[in-house]
């Protein structure tokens, strides 16, 4: 664990020496600023606990002592706002197989009544049209697609992601909490050494926020915008009806082929 016990101290607070031989060393000068740790390891829970005794006394309020305030109460202060602040997280997804005539016509008609519901094209070929709608209009992009042709195979899915949602809403608070932190303690470091441990720190978990609100980000997307896949299926033209071939009850009309003549007649 990193712990820079003099951190704040700066040189105005460093203790004065009768002669350069009473001073101490500078490993034991080190050695009361840093604690003894491999090189590289992260500052954790007991360096944020005693920040505080880290910094000059008298100084007044810090940056690092007004950090990390309590999760409000709806722990959803920094979601987008398509994120309910309770209840369940849910992402939709639907895919359905339908059979119709004309495959191309019903895709153009479909691309333009899911663009009046507030939706649009995510990928589209031959026969598959894949639509992303907002997740209020789900039910109702359903009926429309069910509507164009023959339903022949439909599965819908809720997935269910409020915790590992709202979990990682506290893991961003907290991380950004412990890089005001860091930020306070860089700013009163007082060697180089000290300055680039604390870099290196803070380079790592500014990357670590920002893979965790990357995904976030693609959460709040799947949440709020729902995907429906579409595969259509070509339905083969109903054959045309020939008419029924009318039999006389007279058996010596088709022995003579008179018969023949009547089909002529049609």
């Amino acid at each position: 664990m990193i712990l820079l016990a003099a951190c704040g101290a700066g040189s105005a607070g460093r203790p004065s020496y009768a002669s350069v031989a009473e001073a101490p060393s500078y490993e034991a000068e080190r050695a009361g600023s840093l604690d003894a740790m491999p090189e590289g390891a992260p500052m954790g829970a007991l360096a944020s606990a005693r920040l505080e005794q880290a910094l000059p006394p008298g100084a007044g309020p810090s940056r690092a002592a007004q950090a990390a305030p309590p999760p409000p109460a709806g722990d959803e202060a920094q979601a987008p706002e398509a994120i309910p602040s309770r209840g369940p997280i849910l992402i939709y997804t639907a895919q359905l197989h339908l059979a119709v005539f004309e495959v191309e016509e019903v895709q153009a008609r479909l691309i333009a009544q899911i663009g009046e519901l507030g939706g649009f094209v995510a990928h589209q070929r031959a026969q598959e049209l894949r639509l992303r709608v907002p997740a209020a209009n789900f039910q109702q992009a359903l009926r429309l697609i069910e509507g164009e042709g023959d339903l022949l195979h439909r599965d819908i899915q809720a997935q269910d992601v409020s915790e590992q949602y709202r979990d990682l809403l506290i893991r961003i608070q907290n991380a950004e909490a412990m890089r005001d932190r860091l930020e306070a303690l860089l700013a009163r470091a007082n060697t180089v050494e000290d300055a680039l441990r604390i870099e290196r720190e803070l380079q790592r978990l500014t990357e670590s926020i920002e893979q965790m609100k990357g995904v976030q980000r693609r959460l709040a997307d799947q949440v709020s915008l729902s995907t429906i896949t579409i595969v259509f299926r070509v339905r083969a033209a109903e054959p045309e009806r020939q008419p029924a071939e009318v039999r006389l009850p007279f058996g010596w009309v088709y022995d003579l082929g008179l018969h023949r003549l009547l089909e002529l007649g049609r």
